[in-house]
């Protein structure tokens, strides 16, 4: 996967959002209001078990270890997997269109003879779904939609200097303005 054959490609490679990233960046989008309301509703527990009767404490593990998790896997499965998140965590490249940011996503074809053909799929998203962008230590992420229903996330790593990423967010920055 060396080079896509399309030039108005934001970065001269695919390149894909890591498991351990693409956590934490859904986390900031959705996760932190109902972890700290199960935190609460936790803390509270383990206070009443103490002062007042031990199962309380019973239920503030019970709400840590079987509620949490299956709400952090609801919003996996819910945000983590919707049209508007999922091409982060395959090779995509991102384009500027004139209408919409266009998405290739690019998946290994099993069909081809050839080892290294990839099958292309395209993914639009409309300017003005994206109303800003947020930055990061080494990526800038621009939320899709009122409320945020995905991200399109553009690293740094993507690009082979700072001034092409500079570029890179000059262009889609200034789309969304005229949009």
């Amino acid at each position: 996967m060396d080079k896509t054959n399309d030039d108005n490609g934001l970065s001269e490679h695919p390149f894909r959002m890591g498991r351990g990233d693409f956590a934490r960046k859904m986390f900031h989008f959705w996760g932190i209001t109902p972890l700290l309301l199960l935190c609460a509703l936790a803390l509270v527990g383990i206070i009443a078990g103490l002062l007042i009767d031990m199962r309380y404490s019973i239920l503030a593990l019970m709400v840590v270890f079987i509620l949490m998790p299956t709400v952090m896997m609801f919003l996996y499965y819910y945000h983590g997997l919707s049209e508007n998140c999922r091409f982060n965590i395959v090779d995509h490249n991102l384009y500027v269109e004139e209408q919409a940011l266009r998405v290739s996503m690019y998946f290994p074809n099993p069909t081809e003879a050839d080892a290294d053909a990839l099958k292309q799929m395209d993914f639009f998203i409309d300017y003005d779904r994206i109303r800003s962008f947020k930055v990061f230590d080494k990526s800038v992420v621009f939320p899709i939609g009122t409320p945020v229903n995905g991200f399109v996330w553009l690293p740094l790593s993507a690009f082979d200097s700072v001034d092409d990423f500079r570029k890179a967010l000059d262009k889609i920055s200034a789309k969304i303005k005229k949009s």
